[in-house]
């Protein structure tokens, strides 16, 4: 009987309210920081200006309006947040062996605490930045749908396409590159479920793994895919209409943006953390399928696992 289902891998995720928490935390904080250099760039721009506090609630158009008065700010922003993103993908990758610790402990004992999180992520640390890396490939697909989907989108309007029929490409290709993208995410998700379960397997072997799990398990990997993009989307794109239709310059409307804003980046860690909980069951009802036994470093000496290889034969 399969172990897997979406409530349980948020309930995971909803019982480690406080690793979900510093999660949160470490990813404002690396957002915060990346924002350094266009926040000192916009402080002779903007200070003491009313527009400001408009800027800071979402207002596409004055953003848009200020980055075309000023394109150096374009090149600032685009560098510190390449630099931070790829910083803190490499920090998450390595982060997410000691997530699956707390949350699935396929193969060794349950992590408890930060330190306990730690020691996980960095014994995993090396495979799992590598199957991060490898998951690259898996991105492709939707970057080439968004691609043609906006070349072909030019093309029609430079030979004056209908209107109709040109928005109807633009969303359908918005739409395939979406999905695509939630897919490779679930995909990936598995794959670290696989490399966390078995030390043995490569990180090209665990990502061919997870695809295969994708295709075989279609219906739940929708869900993990829903549960781990389509929500925390939902949740941003609602976030920052309520945000737009509060009111200007009083102090309280300030603080409710930014509670709002951190409530929001809580929420869509909880909803990856739930994904990747579930992408771990995925893989540990895949392994109990064929008959595998988890492989970590040691599982096989430690006596305090003797309660997750109990937790492993209840998937078959």
């Amino acid at each position: 009987m399969s172990a897997f289902s979406v409530g349980e891998a948020a309930a995971r995720a909803w019982r480690r309210r406080r690793l979900v928490g510093a999660l949160a935390l470490a990813h404002v904080v690396a957002v915060a920081l990346a924002s350094v250099p266009l926040d000192v760039a916009l402080m002779p721009l903007l200070d003491g200006r009313p527009a400001a506090s408009t800027l800071i609630r979402g207002d596409l158009g004055l953003a848009i309006e200020l980055l075309t008065d000023h394109p150096e700010l374009i090149a600032g922003a685009l560098a510190a947040a390449s630099l931070a993103s790829l910083l803190w993908a490499i920090v998450s990758w390595a982060l997410d062996g000691g997530v699956l610790a707390a949350l699935v402990p396929v193969g060794e004992a349950r992590a408890i605490g930060a330190r306990a999180v730690l020691e996980a992520s960095a014994r995993r640390a090396g495979k799992m930045i590598a199957v991060g890396a490898a998951g690259l490939v898996l991105r492709l697909p939707s970057l080439a749908i968004a691609g043609g989907g906006a070349a072909w989108v030019r093309a029609r309007v430079e030979h004056d396409g209908g209107p109709v029929a040109t928005r109807a490409i633009e969303w359908a290709a918005i739409a395939l590159a979406f999905v695509a993208w939630a897919l490779s995410s679930t995909a990936i998700d598995c794959a670290r479920g696989f490399a966390f379960a078995d030390a043995r397997v490569s990180a090209w072997r665990a990502i061919g793994r997870g695809v295969r799990t994708v295709f075989a398990r279609a219906a739940a990997s929708l869900q993990l895919a829903a549960l781990g993009t389509l929500v925390p989307l939902a949740l941003t794109v609602g976030s920052y209409a309520l945000s737009t239709r509060l009111p200007n310059g009083p102090l309280w409307s300030l603080l409710a943006v930014l509670a709002l804003r951190l409530a929001v980046a809580y929420a869509r860690i909880a909803f990856a953390c739930g994904a990747l909980a579930g992408a771990g069951l995925l893989a540990a009802d895949r392994l109990a399928a064929r008959g595998d036994h988890p492989v970590g470093r040691g599982a096989e000496d430690d006596p305090q696992r003797a309660d997750q290889r109990r937790e492993i034969g209840e998937h078959r």
